[in-house]
């Protein structure tokens, strides 16, 4: 049986899953420093994983108040973001009390894959369709 996704099909999705969630994190939050580390891999003959780091599922899921998060973890991020680590107390006290709102970049990234890969599953099939109806009138059939 002939594989629906060759390899190059599965590479192109890739692509667009990065592009969508870098449009999406930029939309929500405005931050470009973590948008550089978002890469994909393919994995087996049909897994697409996506690479990013740790502190996306904080963006997408947000947090409640109440705990406060490792202030060495957050030193860490106010790093990549070129904050000055000294903030990374103040900064997790005010997580602690405020939490930090969800973006859900991840489940909108999902959402418009799916959108657009029906748009050109569809367009595909049309596309087939019209050609093969126009092979039979020309040939008679």
């Amino acid at each position: 049986m002939e594989a629906l996704i060759d390899k190059g099909g599965l590479d192109a999705v890739g692509k667009l899953a990065v592009k969508i969630l870098i449009e999406e994190i930029t939309k929500a939050k405005g931050s470009t420093r973590i948008v550089n580390q978002i890469d994909y891999r393919l994995q087996d003959a049909a897994q697409i994983i996506i690479e990013a780091p740790q502190y996306l599922e904080f963006i997408d899921k947000g947090r409640k108040p109440g705990k406060m998060p490792p202030v060495q973890a957050i030193a860490n991020w106010a790093k990549i973001k070129g904050i000055n680590p000294k903030y990374a107390w103040p900064i997790s006290v005010n997580i602690m009390k405020f939490g930090i709102k969800p973006t859900n970049v991840i489940q909108k990234t999902v959402n418009r894959i799916e959108a657009e890969l029906t748009q050109d599953i569809e367009t595909s099939i049309a596309t087939y369709v019209e050609e093969q109806i126009t092979n039979n009138i020309n040939n008679g059939n």
